[in-house]
């Protein structure tokens, strides 16, 4: 588990890492093989033959205003006597102009156009050695030999190395923001095994604390040792529960086979029947207790058992006595089987439960099962006046009964049902009330069906 939250680690770093070279990539490609033109880097061609025209017919006083006016923060324009020696230019790199479409433009103008190798003193220039923008310069022929020059301003400042003013520090910022990601995400993974520890958390099965994450902060090194005392906490609670039940109902058998014993005693034939009545069920009741608590606390045996045959022996003794108990006709699945996997005596307490609620409370139990791939799902219905939708559920609980007083002439002690729910879970499978197809109530057991893997 470990090993492999980090491979997940892992790869979501090296997504994240590609996927922000590669932008950064494309960025860098986009910047430095863009279109002059298009970005307002160079003149146009037609307005660059537009302004050169117009500075070569005008005349050498005239010049000097229209060069002032020309001029922008954007763009200055000078004229340059022949006389005078330019530095060479820098080519531009990449394809970034269309060279072809100024030459159709000027005619037969010379034009030179390139990077000037440092920034001019003037508007939207940097003096700082470590920063500068782009310069370039439009160099055409005037007459008489004279050269109109035009220098434009890249829009982003560049460093020294030529990378863009900024991109270092979104590159480190980037860095920084991933580095701060995975710190995030690896803080999670502890978190991320507690969540998944808490929705498995069952006080009944064995106790699993989660190691604590040495190299986590000190808030979810505390919350795991929570965590841990907590689940500690449960278990010892259940353990105790199951000490105290089952020890009450050694005790409690000890006094009751002491009071058989003296029931002898009693002269009254009729007195000495109800006593013996009220210690059966008394004897009953403890038994039902503890056999809730097993179920509860998961101790119950395994083994593999027919469902067919098991509905059948259970049956059997009421059928025996006459009772109104009918087995209808089971799921024709004798190829794979009807197989379950539980414990025999708390499998046949649940049938022995539903078949005794369905006669006391509906006068009849009809049972009947069906099945598919994966689940077991029996049915015993009776003949009562059913349930009410909005008690179903709270008759799945211990000591619940529709008959508000705890007089046992009138029903039991309401633990049948609670039982049955118990046993069920304990099993993995889930019982529901509902209404019975033909008037009264149906109960529904659902459990896993034992499958034969097929041979390869």
């Amino acid at each position: 588990m470990k090993g492999l939250t980090h491979r997940r680690l892992a790869r979501i770093a090296l997504i994240l890492l590609v996927g922000t070279v590669l932008l950064w990539l494309v960025s860098l490609r986009n910047f430095y093989r863009g279109d002059l033109v298009a970005t307002g880097q160079l003149l146009a061609p037609s307005r660059l033959s537009e302004v050169a025209d117009l500075i070569g017919s005008a005349s050498k006083d005239h010049r000097e205003p229209l060069l002032r006016v020309l001029s922008s923060e954007k763009a200055t324009f000078d004229v340059v006597a022949k006389e005078i020696a330019l530095p060479d230019l820098e080519p531009i790199r990449g394809e970034r102009i269309d060279e072809a479409a100024y030459r159709r433009a000027l005619a037969t103008r010379d034009l030179q156009i390139g990077q000037a190798p440092r920034p001019a003193a003037g508007a939207g220039t940097e003096a700082r050695w470590w920063m500068r923008k782009p310069v370039y310069e439009t160099r055409v022929a005037l007459t008489e030999g004279d050269r109109l020059v035009v220098r434009t301003w890249g829009p982003v400042t560049l460093s020294v190395i030529g990378l863009p003013i900024g991109f270092g520090a979104g590159v480190v910022g980037t860095f920084v923001g991933l580095l701060a990601l995975l710190l995030m995400l690896r803080e999670t993974i502890p978190l991320r095994r507690l969540a998944a520890a808490v929705s498995r958390l069952d006080p009944m099965q064995t106790e699993t604390p989660i190691p604590e994450p040495r190299a986590s902060s000190e808030e979810i090194r505390a919350l795991v040792r929570a965590y841990n005392d907590m689940q500690r906490r449960l278990h010892g609670l259940i353990r105790e529960r199951a000490a105290m039940i089952g020890g009450l109902s050694h005790d409690v058998r000890s006094f009751a086979t002491r009071l058989q014993l003296r029931l002898h005693l009693i002269d009254d034939a009729g007195e000495r029947a109800r006593a013996e009545s009220d210690i059966a069920d008394m004897v009953h009741l403890l038994d039902d207790a503890l056999l809730a608590v097993r179920g509860g606390a998961r101790a119950l045996d395994q083994e593999m058992i027919d469902w067919e045959d098991l509905v059948r022996d259970t049956a059997a003794p009421y059928l025996r006595t006459g009772a109104a108990v009918t087995i209808g006709a089971q799921a024709d699945l004798a190829a794979e089987g009807t197989f379950v996997i539980g414990d025999r005596l708390s499998l046949r307490r649940i049938l022995a439960n539903l078949i005794d609620n369905a006669l006391k409370y509906g006068g009849r139990a009809d049972i009947s099962t069906t099945a598919d791939p994966t689940r077991i799902v029996c049915f015993v219905d009776d003949a009562g006046p059913g349930i009410p939708t909005s008690q179903r559920q709270v008759l799945l609980e211990p000591f619940a009964r529709l008959e508000s007083s705890r007089n046992r002439g009138t029903g039991g002690a309401g633990l049948g049902l609670a039982i049955v729910k118990t046993l069920v879970e304990a099993h993995a499978g889930s019982v529901a009330l509902q209404d019975a197809p033909l008037g009264g109530t149906r109960v529904a057991v659902s459990l896993p069906r034992f499958q034969v893997a097929s041979a390869q």
